[in-house]
C-alpha cells in the first residue's frame, strides 16, 4: 500500500512539473507563435469567381510583385474568412489577366485565356474547367475560339446558357486591341464569333458582369491603348444586340476596375480601376431598370486600388475584392494590407475581412508574470521532490 500511495504521489509530482515547462514554453512562445490568418499573398489581376454550388470563391493566378505570374488555385470562404491553396493536378499555365465565369448549370468553373509574360508569344488562348468538389482542372479543346488574348472580359448567361466574352488586347511589340463579341457553348463545348450591328469600340481592362434579372451583359470603362473609357453598355444574347446607355451622372473614365453583379439588390456593383497616373478608391451602383449610376459614400472603404478581383457571394449577400495595385494603371505596386474587403449593399458598408491575428495581451510585465508563475511551480516542485528524497534517504 505504502508503495502504491509513493506511486500516485510521485505522478502527481511529474504532472505538476509537466504542466509547469508546459507553462514556461508557453511564456517563450506564445508571443512569436500567432496564426497567420492574412491569407494568400496579395497579387495583380488574378482570376476570381463565385462558386454558388460550393459557397466558395476561387482564385487562379494573377501577376506576383515580380510581374511573374502565379500558377496556384486558391479557395476563399467568407464565413470563416479562411484562405486554403489546393493541389490539382494538372493545373493551367501560369497567367495573368485571364477570362473567368462560373457555368451555373454545371456547376463549373470555366477558364480562357490570359498572359504568361511580356513577350510577344505571351498571350494564351487556352480553355479550361475546374471542379471544385474533385479539385480538378480539365483542359478543353474546342474546334474553334477566340484568339489568344488577355484582359477581356467573361461572364456567364444563365438565361441562355452561354458564355459572353467581350474585347480584350494581344501583342507587345504591336499591341492589338479588340471589339470582337464571342459566344461560348459550355454544352457542347463550341464558340462562335458575333457580329452585332452595333459594338462598343475596342478596349481591354473593362469590366462586365451579367444581370440576372434584366438578362443582359452591362459592361463599363476600359482602356483602348489612348482613352480611358466612361461608357456603359449592354448586351442581350438573345438578339445579338449592343445598346450604349448614355447617362449624365457616371463613373469618371477607368480601366482595371472591378464590376460585379449583386443579384440580391439587383444592382451593379463597382470599385477602383485607375488612369495613368490616378488609382481609384470610389464605390458607384448602376441599376439598369433605371439607368442610373448612383455614386455610393461608405464610412470606411478598401484603399485605391485596380487590378484587383472581384466576386458576389450570394450565400452571405456580399461583394468581395481581393488584391490588386496601386500607383496608376501601369504600377506593378502591389497591395500588402487589406487585401480582402466585404462590401453589403444594403447598407452600404465595407468590412476587412482578411484582418491580422490579434496581438498577445499586451498589459505591463505580461511576459514576466507567466515567466515567474512558471519559474516558481517548477522550483516549488522540484524542491518537494529533493526534500521528499532526503527523508527516504
Amino acid at each position: 500500500m505504502k508503495q502504491k500511495r509513493n506511486i500516485r504521489q510521485n505522478n502527481k509530482i511529474y504532472y505538476s512539473l509537466f504542466a509547469g515547462i508546459i507553462l514556461f514554453l508557453l511564456t517563450i512562445l506564445l508571443p512569436v507563435s500567432r496564426a497567420d490568418t492574412a491569407g494568400l499573398p496579395t497579387r495583380g489581376n488574378p482570376g476570381m469567381v463565385y462558386d454558388s454550388e460550393s459557397d466558395k470563391i476561387v482564385i487562379f493566378g494573377g501577376w506576383n510583385n515580380t510581374d511573374t505570374p502565379y500558377s496556384s488555385t486558391w479557395v476563399f470562404d467568407y464565413n470563416s474568412d479562411t484562405y486554403v491553396k489546393r493541389a490539382p493536378s494538372p493545373t493551367p499555365r501560369r497567367r495573368a489577366e485571364p477570362g473567368i465565369t462560373y457555368d451555373l448549370l454545371r456547376d463549373m468553373i470555366i477558364l480562357f485565356g490570359g498572359r504568361e509574360n511580356f513577350t510577344d508569344t505571351g498571350d494564351l488562348g487556352d480553355s479550361w474547367i475546374y471542379d471544385y468538389n474533385s479539385d480538378t482542372w480539365t483542359r478543353l479543346f474546342p474546334v474553334s475560339s477566340p484568339s489568344a488574348r488577355r484582359a477581356m472580359s467573361m461572364a456567364y448567361d444563365s438565361e441562355s446558357d452561354r458564355i459572353v466574352l467581350f474585347g480584350g488586347q494581344s501583342g507587345v511589340s504591336v499591341e492589338v486591341y479588340y471589339n470582337e463579341t464571342w459566344v461560348g457553348n459550355p454544352g457542347s463545348n463550341t464558340w462562335q464569333k458575333m457580329s452585332p450591328v452595333l459594338a462598343p469600340p475596342a478596349r481591354m481592362n473593362h469590366g462586365m458582369a451579367y444581370d440576372s434579372e434584366s438578362d443582359r451583359m452591362i459592361l463599363f470603362g476600359g482602356y483602348s491603348g489612348s482613352i480611358f473609357f466612361n461608357d456603359t453598355w449592354a448586351y442581350d444574347y438573345n438578339t445579338n444586340t449592343w445598346e450604349e446607355l448614355t447617362n449624365p451622372t457616371h463613373p469618371s473614365p477607368r480601366g482595371a476596375h472591378t464590376i460585379s453583379y449583386d443579384s440580391e439588390s439587383d444592382r451593379i456593383v463597382l470599385f477602383g480601376g485607375s488612369r495613368l497616373s490616378v488609382t481609384l478608391d470610389d464605390t458607384w451602383l448602376y441599376d439598369y431598370n433605371t439607368n442610373i449610376w448612383e455614386q455610393q459614400n461608405p464610412s470606411v472603404s478598401p484603399s485605391a486600388r485596380s487590378r484587383h478581383g472581384a466576386a458576389y457571394d450570394s450565400e452571405s449577400d456580399r461583394c468581395i475584392i481581393y488584391g490588386g495595385t496601386t500607383g496608376g494603371f501601369n504600377s506593378a505596386v502591389h497591395i500588402t494590407d487589406g487585401k480582402t474587403w466585404a462590401y453589403n449593399t444594403n447598407t452600404d458598408t465595407w468590412t476587412e475581412v482578411d484582418l491580422p491575428p490579434p496581438p498577445p495581451p499586451t498589459f505591463p510585465g505580461y511576459s514576466i508574470v507567466l515567466l515567474v508563475a512558471s519559474l516558481s511551480i517548477i522550483v516549488i516542485i522540484l524542491s518537494k521532490k529533493i526534500k521528499k528524497t532526503a527523508k527516504s534517504e
